[in-house]
């Protein structure tokens, strides 16, 4: 067993990994037989929790150990735009899970870009906001792009090949009760 050096905890970690199991604070204190403030000092820095603490926390969460004593992950800003398949279904709490895995999947690839190049983007951006689009201009766009990709009006036979092809990164998670797919941008890439 490798005692790990308490004072390189990471509280960013603990709460991504709260929320990434779709607990509040509450919720993860009294599972893990403590107090709100404990949670939210830890998760604020304020505290560093023991290793006993810690390997508690991780068994219940379902993480490893080594994750909470991780270098900051680069988070998600604010104001990133997420497009939900279905956004009447998506809870507010089961949009903040699917925050929290998309926290991870960014992470995973900037990893990865150090290594591999990926096509540029070839989907379109602009600044219309998609939710109150209608099914006409919904349609209509999407013929637009149909044609500017040159594929036709019929079936894709293979529609992860074709976006993965025009420069969009796809990751598979099982996301929240209520949330099939979500998009989003990240530094260009969508």
């Amino acid at each position: 067993k490798v005692v790990m050096n308490e004072s390189i905890f990471n509280s960013q970690n603990l709460k991504l990994a709260r929320e990434i199991r779709g607990l509040s604070v509450t919720e993860l204190s009294e599972r893990l037989s403590t107090t709100k403030q404990t949670i939210s000092n830890y998760e604020l820095g304020k505290r560093i929790p023991s290793y006993d603490f810690v390997q508690k926390a991780a068994n219940f969460l379902k993480f490893p150990e080594s994750y909470f004593y991780r270098n900051n992950l680069k988070l998600l800003r604010e104001e990133t735009a997420f497009a939900y398949r279905s956004f009447q279904s998506a809870t507010v709490i089961n949009r903040q899970i699917s925050t929290a895995k998309a926290t991870i999947a960014i992470n995973i690839l900037d990893y990865l870009l150090r290594y591999l190049t990926i096509p540029e983007s070839a989907i379109p951006i602009d600044e219309y906001d998609y939710l109150s689009l209608s099914d006409d201009e919904i349609e209509s766009r999407a013929i637009d792009l149909r044609e500017q990709w040159k594929i036709g009006n019929g079936p894709i036979g293979n529609l992860t090949t074709l976006l993965e092809s025009k420069g969009v990164f796809l990751f598979y998670e099982n996301l929240a009760e209520g949330i099939d797919a979500f998009s989003f941008w990240k530094e260009g890439i969508p």
